[in-house]
């Protein structure tokens, strides 16, 4: 039902839909640091690993390498790829390709090589920046690989260039997961970047004494918000971000004043003895609801600000709100909209009256210009504005489901399809059912998610096979991980004989079976572990990963692990040994045997390992003797 007057009707599409503030036009990001270079040549622009990147230096050699990348062809509107780890060159990288006029288009070392390639393919970008460590996992992919250890910069002006690029030209293109199997680029234009940018500056009311952690390897906000009034950016290095123990350290010794997370991530840090005295001031939640629980946990914890946003790759800053303590319960709160406008409509395209549900339609200054080469797309999600007024307005469909609460404020409901979030990242389950169905072993593929345990959000993946042979779940995952990111990578492969279906004959997603805790099928046989460090890591992974009986030779992903359990099993580790780990030691040792030698040569095992063994068998046994937990309604 829509409003049921001229007065409700004004208030939602008025009142309640936000009033967006437009700042320059024409401020491009590279701008923002060649000002602060200008007016602060000497103040710390970033600091990686100890090492600072001041902002004159920063401005010298981005003006080398933008030079030499405009004669290389990038310009306006021309993508560049970065294909590095978080480091100071990859910085110097990012403000140079935009002097250039280029769009930064950052290709993740972690993700697979065809991936890669897809992303260059589908961009036409033709140069890529790499190390020469990393060169030749993209060997063919690009036409033109430039190897920023070879360069010789020392011959190129440091004057800057005018590219002539300006507000509506592309900052750089940020891949998503797409639901036809492959993932789809988003053009964020410069104006987009720091619009947002002003409004969290005049909101939060930053000074050049703010310093912000750049987990991400390209974010606008991460990387060039402080760099507006003369802060500084700390870059974790290579894998830190995984660890919270490393990023609570990271925050007290580098006085570390602001941080961006994830709320999965949040959960994670306020676990940390030392986040409550390491000098964080403000935190700011998006890519994902928070929880009224959580935020009173962080409150608990820590002697700060909290802060909630609603942002989208497509549309930033759609909505936020200031946290406070209050009762838990009730669904999340997304605050009010802030620096764009936001609907809520029905199917047809109408308003829908306060406290009832609808799709939450954003635009605004924030707003993307649309798909790569995905006109089709493009068309389907960004829609005429007929409210705003606006000549050419556009809306962005966002696919979320919301309403307006008595007072204004939008209250999260879930989505109107099947696009999921996994520790804040986007997920289209169809592009990981398309991905599966490559495989000529399957038949029939379904993705979803899981919570069987109360806050432990799982991908499943169900296939059916398509011969008569058993499908090896082994090489079916082999196969994914060759094609998908290590975030769209399912924690368990359920085999069926023939999947459940309604009388419509569409899949009864209801139906779909818990995973047992049975362990998958593996390339490596079963061995039992055999000491008492061994004994104690298995029972964690047996706990942590809800599976029987784990093989000392099993990999911790295969059998189902993700980032954040492993910073869990980081937590026991230390709890039983008593000695720091870090979460890159568990990477770098993903089975049992590799972990327990590293650990046992490390160190002596202490009496406190004799205690953990036996409380970890108590737990072992317990899970034998039940079958894992139905989904919860």
């Amino acid at each position: 039902m829509g409003p049921r007057s001229e007065a409700e009707r004004h208030q939602l599409l008025v009142e309640w839909s936000g009033a967006p503030r437009e700042y320059p036009r024409d401020l491009c990001l590279h701008h923002i640091v060649e000002a602060q270079a200008d007016r602060a040549p000497d103040a710390v622009a970033y600091v990686c690993c100890g090492q600072p990147l001041r902002y004159g230096d920063l401005e010298r050699r981005a003006n080398r390498l933008a030079r030499l990348l405009r004669r290389r062809g990038v310009g306006p509107d021309v993508p560049a790829g970065l294909y590095m780890e978080r480091c100071l060159d990859l910085m110097v990288c990012l403000v140079a390709v935009l002097k250039a006029g280029g769009a930064l288009l950052y290709l993740d070392p972690d993700d697979p090589p065809d991936r890669s390639a897809f992303m260059l393919e589908d961009t036409g970008a033709r140069l890529v920046l790499t190390h020469g460590g990393l060169a030749a996992r993209l060997s063919g992919a690009a036409e033109t690989m430039m190897l920023l250890d070879e360069l010789d910069l020392s011959v190129e002006s440091d004057a800057r260039p005018d590219s002539g690029v300006r507000g509506d030209n592309l900052a750089y293109v940020i891949y998503t997961s797409g639901s036809t199997g492959r993932p789809k680029g988003v053009m964020r234009t410069h104006f987009m970047c720091t619009n947002r940018l002003l409004w969290e500056l005049d909101r939060y009311g930053f000074t050049d004494s703010d310093s912000h952690l750049v987990k991400s390897p390209i974010s606008a906000r991460e990387c060039f918000l402080l760099a507006l009034v003369g802060g500084r950016g700390v870059l974790a290095e290579p894998g830190g971000h995984q660890d919270s123990a490393y990023m609570v350290r990271l925050i007290a010794e580098q006085g570390i004043s602001y941080l961006s997370v994830v709320p999965s991530m949040l959960q994670v840090l306020l676990r940390e003895p030392g986040i409550g005295s390491c000098g964080l001031r403000r935190v700011s939640c998006g890519g994902e609801p928070l929880p009224q629980d959580l935020q009173n946990r962080f409150f608990s914890r820590v002697d700060g600000e909290l802060y909630c946003a609603y942002t989208l790759t497509e549309a930033d800053y759609v909505a936020s709100r200031h946290c406070r303590p209050s009762a838990p319960g009730g669904l999340p709160s997304l605050g009010r909209p802030t620096d764009m406008r936001v609907y809520l409509l029905d199917e047809e395209g109408r308003p829908v009256a306060a406290g009832d549900p609808g799709e939450i339609y954003t635009g605004g200054p924030g707003l993307a210009r649309g798909y790569v080469r995905r006109p089709d797309l493009t068309a389907e999600r960004f829609l005429p504005d007929p409210f705003g007024g606006e000549p050419g307005g556009r809306l962005y469909r966002t696919g979320d489901l919301a309403r307006f609460r008595w007072d204004g404020t939008l209250e999260y409901l879930g989505r109107a399809d099947h696009q999921v979030k996994i520790r804040g990242l986007r997920i289209e389950p169809g592009e990981i059912e398309a991905v599966t169905l490559q495989n000529p072993a399957v038949a029939e593929a379904v993705i979803t998610v899981r919570e069987d345990t109360p806050g432990d959000r799982r991908l499943v993946l169900y296939v059916v096979g398509s011969g008569p042979s058993p499908l090896a779940t082994s090489e079916l995952r082999a196969f994914l991980s060759e094609r998908l990111p290590p975030y769209m990578l399912p924690s368990s492969i359920v085999v069926l004989e023939r999947m459940p279906q309604l009388l419509s004959g569409k899949v009864d997603r209801a139906a779909l079976p818990a995973p047992t805790a049975e362990r998958p099928d593996l390339p490596s046989p079963y061995v039992p572990p055999r000491t008492a460090t061994e004994r104690l890591v298995a029972g964690l992974w047996q706990e942590l990963l809800r599976v029987r009986e784990v093989g000392i030779d099993d990999d911790f992903f295969a059998l189902g692990g993700h980032s954040l359990l492993l910073a869990m099993v980081r937590d026991r580790l230390e709890e039983a040994l008593g000695r720091e780990i870090p979460v890159a030691t568990l990477f770098h040792h993903p089975s049992i045997r590799a972990l327990a030698a590293h650990l046992d040569g490390g160190a002596e095992t202490t009496l406190r390992l004799e205690a953990s063994r036996d409380r970890a068998e108590h737990r072992r046994q317990g899970l034998q003797g039940r079958r894992m937990p139905r989904r919860l309604k």
